[in-house]
């Protein structure tokens, strides 16, 4: 996480920046998952049937993009 401690506000009022690294994080978290959930549910001859995924590492769920950064 960057120098300043991301805070987001109960009304909406402020959304923080996304850093880059975060960004990439997020890219990075959703290709995995995706491709857990194919091969738990998909590829096996009785494939699960239920998933659960719990996020222990999650932030305030939205954030500001600057679409001028590129990761």
């Amino acid at each position: 996480m960057s120098k300043a401690q991301a805070k987001w506000s109960a009304d909406g009022s402020y959304v923080p920046p996304i850093d880059v690294h975060t960004e990439a994080k997020h890219q990075i978290i959703e290709e995995y998952i995706e491709n857990l959930i194919i091969t738990l549910v998909g590829k096996a001859r009785y494939g699960e049937r239920t998933f659960t995924f719990i996020d222990g590492f999650c932030g305030g769920g939205i954030y500001k993009k600057d679409n001028k950064k590129k990761f």
